[in-house]
């Protein structure tokens, strides 16, 4: 098992989102509205994609052991034929795969790119801030959702 049981942040999930020693990661956070403070919203969301796709840090393209991550934002859901869901406000949606375990992940996140990690996730409601770390994981652990697929 790979619990750290000094930080006690093992779950269920960590199960069911494996494959091997592959695991998925998949984050819904609320989105805080633009006039909000501090400020929030889809298009601050947009200018710091726009300036993280020019400036991809040479400490995440060495970070070998995670396989895919991604940021979107979400504005609405496709029907398929079942009743439109509105979304009120949007959703930052954060999906990754990678080796090893929850904490050595965001650990290394925290330490190799802790500008960036508070970036993207400040325009959120209830961030708590990269640093220090635990909060930041209670923080990804209550947003996280189990993979139906992988």
């Amino acid at each position: 098992m790979d619990q750290h049981a000094s930080e006690g942040t093992y779950t269920f999930a960590d199960e069911q989102n494996r494959l091997g020693r592959v695991r998925a990661l998949t984050v819904f956070s609320l989105l805080r509205p633009p006039w909000a403070w501090p400020p929030g919203g889809v298009y601050l969301q947009r200018l710091i994609f726009a300036l993280g796709r020019t400036r991809t840090p040479d400490e995440v393209r060495r970070l070998s052991f995670i396989h895919f991550a991604r940021l979107a934002i979400i504005r609405r859901f496709p029907d398929h034929g079942q009743e439109r869901e509105e979304i009120v406000e949007p959703l930052l949606l954060f999906e990754s795969n990678y080796d090893g375990t929850f904490d050595q992940y965001i650990d290394t996140f925290s330490e190799a790119i802790p500008q960036k990690m508070w970036a993207f996730w400040r325009t959120s409601y209830g961030f708590p801030g990269v640093k220090p770390v635990t909060p930041f994981k209670r923080y990804i652990r209550a947003n996280e959702f189990t993979v139906e697929h992988y």
